[in-house]
């Protein structure tokens, strides 16, 4: 795991390495705090037929995979 910590400061800009770990580690734990809310959400939609929670979750983070690959778009490529 340390190697990819390791390229990942050589793939940003000089002297801005411990933001952009800083951010990485940000978006680790938000992950996995989040996590910890979606397990009520899957329980509720699992009262009304069984695996139903699984397929909302399976649903919305397919949705949220083609937003972020369709934001990925806007991204203008410094040369």
């Amino acid at each position: 795991m340390s190697s990819n910590w390791a390229l990942a400061t050589d793939l940003v800009p000089g002297g801005e390495e411990a933001r952009y770990l800083g951010l990485t580690n940000l978006a680790t734990a938000g992950g996995a705090a989040l996590a910890r809310l979606i397990g009520p959400v899957i329980d509720y939609f699992n009262r009304f037929a069984a695996g139903l929670g699984y397929q909302v979750m399976l649903g919305a983070c397919f949705t949220y995979f083609i937003v972020g690959a369709l934001l990925l778009l806007l991204i203008k490529e410094r040369r």
